[in-house]
């Protein structure tokens, strides 16, 4: 097992989950919320960047195991 790769892997998705818990309740600004919140330029990039280390995440630990399994 490849310590390092499962250890990026793991703080890949630790860190989609603080970003996700940080970014779930938020809503892009518009008029109904009187334009209080991020734009949605930087809404998209959050839910984007959380995918992406989602997605870093299960191919680094994938990658960290055995390669007889």
């Amino acid at each position: 097992m490849d310590w390092q790769d499962f250890l990026t892997g793991v703080g890949s998705l630790l860190l989609a989950k603080i970003m996700f818990r940080w970014v779930k309740d938020e809503k892009p600004s518009s008029k109904e919320n009187n334009w209080i919140g991020p734009t949605q330029r930087t809404y998209f990039g959050y839910w984007s960047a959380i995918i992406m280390l989602i997605l870093f995440g299960i191919v680094f630990v994938i990658k960290s195991l055995p390669s007889q399994i």
